[in-house]
């Protein structure tokens, strides 16, 4: 896999660049962890409940930027919501960048529709892209990465496009509001290459 590091787009995509991913990595980051600060378990707020509630931010925070980012569009409002950068569709979900579970590595019906009326370039035209939040133990934010695979599901690679600055896993006081520090990052880049055996 080429390195990217230095180049202004991820991936090589025109549309898919480094500062679009960001601000939607940002929304993001605020979505979970705002999420995460809100729970509280003598409610009865568990992993499912603070899941469902992050999601449902960052849903709207997408949908919000849409209106001031004439590159950003939402292409599915339902339950596998579905936005494009560009004329690049992409889904976004929590857990690990390098293990996605395969219901998030395969296009749905939407976004093979999305991607067949603006063919991508590069040399893996059929690629999905998804942006991924991955949490420490508590539930904060970490990292949020955008990961490239084939239609059949094979990692292609991943892009880090927010990282913890603190490099600490602890949550924020009781009733604080959590600062994760948000570093956006410009030029890192982790090559996952590809995985061709069947």
């Amino acid at each position: 896999m080429s390195n990217h590091a230095s180049e202004p787009t991820i991936f090589g995509d025109r549309d898919l660049t480094k500062e679009r991913v960001k601000i939607i990595a940002a929304a993001l980051v605020e979505a979970r962890d705002s999420a995460q600060r809100d729970a509280d378990p003598k409610r009865g707020d568990g992993g499912w409940e603070i899941g469902c509630v992050a999601y449902g931010r960052g849903r709207y925070a997408i949908k919000h930027l849409a209106k001031s980012h004439r590159w950003l569009a939402v292409l599915d409002d339902g339950m596998e919501f579905l936005f494009s950068i560009g004329r690049v569709p992409v889904r976004f979900f929590h857990g690990d960048a390098d293990r996605p579970p395969a219901k998030h590595r395969h296009a749905g019906a939407r976004e093979a529709l999305a991607r067949s009326q603006a063919p991508l370039f590069g040399e893996f035209p059929d690629s999905t892209f998804r942006i991924v939040v991955e949490t420490d133990a508590h539930g904060f934010t970490l990292s949020v990465k955008v990961i490239q695979t084939t239609p059949v599901g094979d990692a292609l690679g991943v892009w880090t496009a927010w990282e913890r600055a603190t490099g600490g896993d602890a949550p924020p006081p009781s009733g604080q509001p959590a600062d994760p520090k948000i570093d956006l990052l410009d030029d890192r880049e982790e090559g996952m290459g590809a995985s061709n055996a069947g």
